[in-house]
């Protein structure tokens, strides 16, 4: 199969996994906060549970790799599957929590693979167009749910949008046993990797595990519990941010191709501590509606952890590294949904925003230590 074909069948897989995602991003914190009435600390805990499966990966896969990653990736799809579906059913927090874990368990499987597919179709130092064309594909897929939940919200219960999440990764799963596969500089099966060489990478993943959740979690819920915001406000600001990303992420990867990881990283954290100081300071929706998008493109930028990990890699590494990187990710963020939580019960959303900007300080402080491309090893 041709290089072009493969990478298509990639982008397709992606686009329907994606498409699902999107379906439950737009409709979940409206489903929770107004149908389920979950409080945050309940929240908390639902997203802790549901981070548990990265806080795992490395080892999940690792326990996997006597199987193809086409294998593995299939796997990942039917368990998105399941999970999506049964969100239609749950009318608790158990409930939730049960789904959760299952669609997270894919997904977070799905996180260790897509970079290693995307990356064994990138030549010379085209890695990060790659990764920002997947990335790319991703928001289209998002944007594309999010339109259909803006023009349909009104008169589809939530519950429906989970069936037809629960649909589509099942397409994707026969789809991505079909994307050819040429181990790069990893090897199969991957084996656990945790070495001093790679410190900072690891330090890396789990401030931006740390700092992402706190947004990911919060951001939306303090918009619809706290303001009232109603499902076409929110399904409005992730279509900006599907548009956003669209235009971005190969931009990005672009930028990090020409510039190098280190001054990427430190000029959208830089931006991330400006976006949680003002969230944490101000009471407009509007502000608040715009500093949600400006995180979200911010965060196209954490796709030069990804080039670096893979730029320092001596062969072997990459793939185990990419999935210890998850698993140290969701270290933190098993833990920041449940602090986020309780601070936000004992002292306001506010608090844990301002958690979040110190975060993001220490991750300036640890990015400005990468070393620059010919201080590095290079494979």
């Amino acid at each position: 199969m041709k290089r072009n074909s493969g990478f298509t069948i990639l982008a397709l897989s992606v686009f329907l996994l994606n498409l699902s995602m999107g379906l439950h991003t737009s409709v979940f914190n409206n489903y929770a906060a107004q149908e389920l009435n979950l409080h945050p600390e309940e929240l908390g805990i639902l997203e802790s549970f549901r981070e548990t499966p990265g806080l795992l990966i490395a080892f999940i896969s690792a326990f996997l790799g006597f199987l193809s990653k086409q294998y593995i990736a299939m796997l990942s799809f039917i368990l998105a599957s399941i999970g999506f579906s049964f969100y239609s059913k749950v009318s608790n927090l158990s409930g939730l929590i049960y789904a959760g874990v299952t669609w997270s368990l894919g997904i977070h499987l799905w996180m260790t693979l897509s970079p290693i597919f995307t990356l064994s179709f990138a030549e010379g130092g085209e890695r990060g167009r790659r990764l920002g064309q997947i990335n790319s594909i991703t928001a289209f897929s998002s944007l594309t749910a999010m339109v259909l939940v803006f023009l349909t919200g009104n008169f589809i219960p939530f519950r429906k949008y989970y069936l037809i999440a629960g649909i589509l990764p099942i397409i994707g799963a026969f789809l991505v046993l079909k994307v050819p596969y040429k181990s790069r500089v990893d090897v199969d099966p991957p084996s656990l990797v945790f070495k001093k060489d790679y410190m900072l990478y690891y330090v890396l993943n789990f401030l931006e595990g740390s700092r992402r959740q706190v947004f990911a979690t919060f951001a939306l819920f303090v918009l619809t519990r706290v303001y009232g915001v109603p499902i076409r406000h929110i399904t409005l600001l992730l279509i900006i941010n599907g548009i956003a990303n669209i235009l971005v992420a190969p931009r990005a990867g672009k930028l990090i191709d020409r510039v190098g990881e280190r001054i990427v990283l430190l000029l959208s954290y830089t931006g991330a501590l400006l976006i949680f100081i003002g969230y944490a300071t101000t009471r407009s929706v509007t502000v608040l509606s715009i500093l949600y998008c400006l995180d979200n493109i911010m965060i196209n930028f954490s796709l030069a952890l990804t080039t670096y990990i893979d730029r320092i890699s001596i062969l072997g590494d990459l793939s185990p590294n990419i999935s210890m990187g998850v698993t140290v990710n969701h270290i933190a963020a098993v833990l920041m949904p449940l602090v986020g939580g309780i601070l936000w019960e004992r002292f306001g959303y506010q608090t844990m925003f301002m958690l979040g900007a110190l975060i993001v300080l220490i991750s300036i402080f640890f990015a400005n230590k990468i070393k620059p491309r010919e201080e590095s090893i290079t494979v």
